[in-house]
């Protein structure tokens, strides 16, 4: 049976979406590997031509429910066909659980941008709902009118605003060192000082579904560390624990985990604030 992401991936074709990796821009964001891809499925990597695209002021998402794999097309099932520039997103491409948010957007952007009379000042990246005027739509991690607060736990009690110091915050999934159950969900604000940024340091056990065959995320825990938080972020999954030291573009970090299918151990970080250094 088809998920209803693949679903979703094919009505999306036919509303006049190319594949993601192949916007004209996305070799600043992935390295496609023409050595590796099965030698008759090539031209499911070419590039489309600027003229042919548009991408309705929507940056490239390495989340998007239209963006290939890393292994997609291979010649063999270990080989990948495409790399991330920044190897912390390599588990985000190919996702088909759901539309991400700029999928969602660049669709209303393209379709409905002219319902709504009024724009309203949305924050984090949110953007007038057409089917709301009167409301924002706000990216994953956030809600209310105007995409001003931070998500509340589901299924937990977790989450929320977490203003950071110099000594070291502990975060963790729902439970830990015990199980988190499916369909548990936590949304964190990270906010330290004016003028310092955040850093978050993964330890101890880590574990959370993943297909390791297809280097994909099922459930996980995902960083949102740039200027853009309506941009998916780098998603971290499967055994063993991140050695990446993440560090937030700004004095914000958002920090979201998703339990979709199945329990497990989970993740615990430490976060703090360090001197802007630039």
């Amino acid at each position: 049976m088809m998920t209803l992401g693949v679903i979703a991936h094919e009505v999306a074709h036919a509303l006049g979406f190319w594949h993601e990796q192949s916007r004209p821009d996305r070799d600043y964001y992935v390295k496609v590997r023409w050595e590796n891809i099965d030698r008759d499925s090539k031209g499911q990597f070419l590039k489309e031509q600027p003229a042919d695209v548009d991408n309705g002021g929507v940056p490239y998402d390495l989340g998007s429910i239209m963006h290939y794999r890393s292994k997609a097309f291979a010649r063999y099932d270990d080989l990948f066909t495409m790399n991330t520039y920044i190897s912390d997103y390599q588990r985000t491409i190919g996702q088909r659980d759901q539309l991400s948010f700029n999928d969602i957007r660049l669709m209303n952007n393209i379709y409905c941008k002219d319902t709504c009379s009024r724009k309203l000042p949305c924050q984090r990246g949110g953007y007038t709902d057409p089917r709301r005027c009167d409301r924002c739509r706000c990216p994953d991690g956030f809600t209310g009118q105007y995409c001003e607060q931070v998500m509340p736990g589901y299924g937990a009690d977790c989450g929320g605003r977490v203003q950071v110091g110099h000594t070291w915050t502990r975060i963790t999934s729902p439970g830990y060192p015990a199980e988190f159950r499916e369909g548990q969900e936590c949304s964190w604000l990270l906010v330290a000082p004016p003028g310092q940024h955040v850093q978050l340091q993964f330890y101890g056990e880590f574990e959370m579904y993943c297909k390791v065959r297809h280097s994909l995320c099922m459930d996980y825990v995902e960083i949102r560390n740039s200027t853009d938080f309506a941009n998916t972020g780098m998603r971290y999954c499967c055994f063993g624990t991140p050695h990446s030291s993440v560090v937030s573009a700004t004095e914000d970090m958002l920090v979201l985990f998703r339990s979709f299918y199945r329990g497990g151990k989970g993740f615990q970080a430490q976060v703090r604030a360090i001197p802007h250094t630039g």
